[in-house]
């Protein structure tokens, strides 16, 4: 099984900007909970504007055809993977920080900063006597861009991450965008200006109103 688990949220995020196959190239295999594939891939009610779109979901699920993202089953996962988890998270949440936690994932790649800080700030004890506690790396999907970019996958990151926030209305701090964009040489201070790069072109008002035709 992949040591990179995933939430729902990354996946839907990058696939409306069609860049989820980002996460293939980084990483091989993600590995994800049936609750989180059932958020990405059926018609459910999801939390706020997260739902997966039916283009997205038609995607996901080719995702998990071929192979690359992994649905773990429930009852695959530690049973006490589950202990001291917070009720107030969501069910696709709790089990994949459950998942997380049994696999001793390296990576956990997740937006929600309920959850995100619920793992910075609870040191989970170990399953078994053999099993020493340990901390999962969090990732986000901003994060995420930056790999891809440190690691030459993508050859810039600054219009995905527009696309990010004006197409998924993120609500990304704009002094760690821009700390980002200026680690990558993508923003002059003296030149460049925030509205400006939120601003969307006749370009892409157009192409986006013709994707979202198909949603």
């Amino acid at each position: 099984m992949s040591n990179v688990v995933s939430d729902a949220s990354p996946l839907i995020y990058l696939s409306k900007i069609g860049k989820v196959e980002l996460m293939k190239e980084l990483f091989k295999t993600i590995s994800i909970p049936e609750k989180v594939a059932e958020e990405v891939t059926e018609r459910v009610p999801n939390k706020r504007f997260r739902a997966a779109t039916a283009w997205q979901r038609i995607r996901l699920r080719e995702c998990i055809r071929q192979g690359w993202l992994n649905v773990v089953p429930t009852s695959q996962i530690h049973p006490g993977a589950f202990q001291g988890i917070p009720d107030s998270l969501d069910a696709g949440e709790k089990e994949a920080i459950a998942l997380a936690r049994s696999l001793r994932a390296m990576l956990m790649i997740v937006d929600e900063n309920r959850t995100i800080n619920f793992l910075e700030n609870n040191d989970f004890p170990p399953l078994s006597s053999d099993i020493n506690r340990y901390g999962v790396r969090i990732l986000n999907t901003l994060g995420v861009i930056h790999l891809a970019r440190k690691l030459g996958v993508v050859p810039s990151m600054r219009d995905i991450v527009k696309e990010l926030i004006v197409v998924n209305r993120m609500g990304f701090k704009q002094a760690v965008v821009l700390q980002y964009l200026r680690m990558h040489g993508e923003w002059d201070d003296n030149n460049d200006s925030w509205q400006d790069f939120l601003a969307l072109s006749v370009e892409e008002e157009t192409r986006r109103n013709q994707a979202h035709r198909f949603i």
